[in-house]
């Protein structure tokens, strides 16, 4: 059978050979008559299809003489195909008489309106929509030119745009999203503002779990109608959007048929259909869906760092916070637990683990965000883009304003079971863009505690107990290494202060170095003044870790740090700090530290005005609280490494001048508070004393 094709370059076909239709106005003529077959077509149409609207004088004289040679072209084509093709004159033009089956867009119109209009089931309609779909060589009258035949092609475009969509709907819900994608994809490059047509390519790039991909589509979409039409996207589009973005089902998608029955020839199928549609009994094989898990099919995000193997003590912090975080969830009032503690305390070992011991409680995802807080912080728009990323949202969907970027955030978390670990945490302004919607749990890691954020609960991470830290040397060097040398072990880790970076440094160290014993470890680290430069190996060193809290002072702050660091005692009261700030003492009737004999000196006030200075150490955990005297006032200690940091800056920091400053002030001290600097009472270990200011 002949076949006239139009749905791509204009060709007329006998016996599977391509018939010269001529010069491009002939073709035009012939594809000005084929595309009305069986249908007479007026003389002065033709002339406007192939002429447009200005046709020279003679372009009726030109018709006849094209027509005439189309149809020696159809009479050869009879003459070797056996199809009656013609070319007749009627009352109204010509009318070209070809049969409709063979004409490919005839055809294509014909099954997809089948599809579209008949009470059929899905099985049936894609047959036909398959068939339709594949008649689609091109760009339709290829080889036309004229306003005409671009109308046209934009004609038949709509019906290929009703029937991609349509079809799609139907293969997506037999869960054929692998077929409808590239095919969608496609014709989204061809009709770039087709709604229906983005909605479709969602739909398969979220079955295919291919979400990021889906919400490209969205945002390219949305940025076209912005500037193109001045208008969102309508709803299906952002319903879609907001599914996808929030981990749901989109459309619930079979699974793949069995492929055990045969799949009937493209010819023989679209023949069953059609003999259905005109009551002859011909079943079809339906695709049963599978059940579809209501669990989202894409997989949670998990950002979380890969836990340590030798993780060791903080049995009962562990505990605490699992236990936290599990009432949060259970709640679902309070988000957040602050975990926070020294410099070099393990609050990221610790919080990472227990976010991998969490994972299967928080199904929809456990995303991890490193916040630098003392160091590098990220803007606030990036610090929420990255957790936004994180969930699927693509680059380009990411809002630049960070408040639409946190209520993105919340909505996209909103009553779903996430656990957030914000690492390093700088303040509470840091933290707060940062928070998901209800129903997730937050857990924060901070040199501060972050006593700011509303709800929160809050955990303190101390410094290891011996036991702890022996534990975690022998995990990383060996029991037998410990075992063999257990006192030359335990001075290791006195000199490390119960500081879990440095017991883990000093480690580290050994385990790179098998031949070294831990006795020639344990005596250079009894060197005081060496002792910082030891506790260093590769990007882990301790002297750093404390200079990020230290620097985060205000100037005044770390001067008094400066000077309480020389005072040779275990521990002090609050006005010494007070006094070392240069603060005012006002009045006669004090409280001293040494007993609670009353005198003038130091008083009430300077406790008072030193409070402001305390509460500042206390919360970058540079001192910490060593209970109370037997005057009931509070005191307070430096630990060793700390105290060891803060001599290195006097060095590095203080001139003559502020060297007899801290003269004058210890001397002072001194006379009103013997004990601060020679009482009775242990010393703090590796606490070489107070240092002369003349040798300094």
């Amino acid at each position: 059978m002949a076949e006239l094709r139009l749905l791509g370059a204009v060709e007329l076909m006998a016996r599977g050979q391509a018939i010269d239709l001529g010069p491009p106005k002939q073709r035009a003529v012939f594809a000005a008559l084929a595309v009305d077959s069986g249908q007479p077509v007026a003389v002065s149409t033709l002339v406007d299809r192939v002429w447009n609207e200005s046709p020279p004088a003679a372009a009726r004289n030109a018709l006849y003489a094209h027509i005439t040679r189309i149809r020696r072209l159809l009479a050869d084509t009879t003459k070797a195909d056996g199809s009656p093709v013609q070319l007749e004159r009627h009352a109204g033009g010509y009318l070209l008489d070809f049969d409709p089956d063979g004409v490919d867009l005839l055809r294509f119109r014909r099954l997809a309106e089948l599809a579209l209009s008949k009470d059929l089931d899905d099985g049936a309609r894609v047959v036909l929509l398959r068939e339709a779909l594949e008649l689609w060589r091109g760009r339709p009258l290829e080889g036309v030119d004229g306003s005409w035949a671009t109308w046209t092609r934009a004609h038949f475009d709509l019906y290929r745009v009703e029937a991609v969509v349509a079809w799609a709907r139907i293969e997506l819900e037999l869960g054929n999203h692998e077929a409808v994608i590239p095919r969608v994809h496609a014709l989204i490059g061809e009709h770039p503002l087709a709604e229906p047509l983005a909605a479709g390519l969602m739909r398969g790039l979220h079955a295919a779990g291919r979400d990021a991909e889906a919400l490209e589509v969205f945002a390219a979409m949305r940025r076209r109608l912005v500037e193109e039409l001045g208008a969102e996207p309508g709803a299906e589009l952002r319903s879609i959007y907001q599914s996808v973005l929030r981990g749901e089902v989109v459309r619930t998608v079979p699974a793949p048929p069995d492929p055990a029955p045969a799949r009937p020839e493209r010819a023989g199928a679209t023949h069953a259909v059609l003999a259905q549609l005109q009551g002859t009994q011909f079943s079809v094989p339906q695709q049963r869906a599978a059940p579809v898990d209501p669990e989202p099919a894409r997989r949670a995000p998990c950002t979380l760092p890969a836990g340590i193997p030798d993780f060791a003590g903080r049995a009962d912090v562990v505990s605490e916070l699992i236990a936290a975080c599990q009432e949060v969830g259970r709640s679902g009032e309070r988000t957040m637990v602050v975990l926070s503690g020294a410099a070099g305390a393990g609050k990221t070992t610790v919080a990472v683990h227990v976010a991998h011991r969490l994972r299967a409680a928080f199904p929809a995802g456990q995303l991890y965000l490193r916040l630098h807080g003392l160091s590098a912080p990220p803007a606030p728009a990036e610090a929420v883009g990255q957790l936004l990323r994180a969930l699927g949202v693509p680059h380009s969907a990411v809002p630049q304003d960070p408040d639409e970027c946190s209520a993105l955030l919340r909505s996209l978390t909103v009553d779903r079971r996430y656990l957030f670990v914000l690492d390093d945490a700088a303040d509470e302004a840091q933290v707060r863009p940062l928070l998901p919607g209800a129903g997730s749990v937050v857990l924060v890691t901070s040199r501060r505690p972050l006593s700011g954020l509303e709800g929160a609960q809050r955990l303190e991470l101390g410094s290891f107990s011996d036991a702890e830290a022996l534990r975690l040397l022998g995990l990383v060097v060996g029991e037998e290494r410990v075992m063999r040398d257990p006192a030359a072990a335990a001075d290791i880790v006195r000199c490390s202060a119960g500081l879990p970076l440095a017991v883990r440094i000093v480690a580290s160290r050994l385990k790179a170095r098998p031949d070294r014993g831990l006795a020639t470890a344990a005596a250079e680290l009894a060197d005081e003044g060496r002792r910082l430069d030891l506790f260093a190996t590769g990007d882990l060193d301790v002297r750093a870790s404390i200079g990020l809290s230290y620097r985060a002072l205000t100037a005044e702050h770390r001067r008094v740090l400066r000077r309480v660091c020389l005072l040779d005692a275990p521990d002090v009261p609050a006005w010494v700090f007070a006094t070392a700030a240069g603060l005012p003492r006002t009045g006669t009737d004090a409280v001293d530290a040494d007993g609670g004999r009353r005198r003038s000196g130091p008083v009430v006030v300077a406790a008072d005005l030193g409070a402001a200075i305390v509460d500042d150490l206390l919360a970058m955990h540079l001192i910490e609280s060593a209970g109370v005297d037997e005057a009931g006032q509070p005191r307070y200690r430096l630990h060793d490494l700390v105290r060891a940091y803060a001599r290195e800056r006097v060095i590095e920091e203080d001139g003559e001048a502020d060297r007899q400053a801290m003269l004058t002030w210890l001397l002072v001290v001194s006379h009103f508070s013997p004990r601060i600097t020679s009482g009775p009472g242990p010393r703090s270990q590796g606490d070489p004393g107070p240092v002369p200011v003349s040798e300094r």
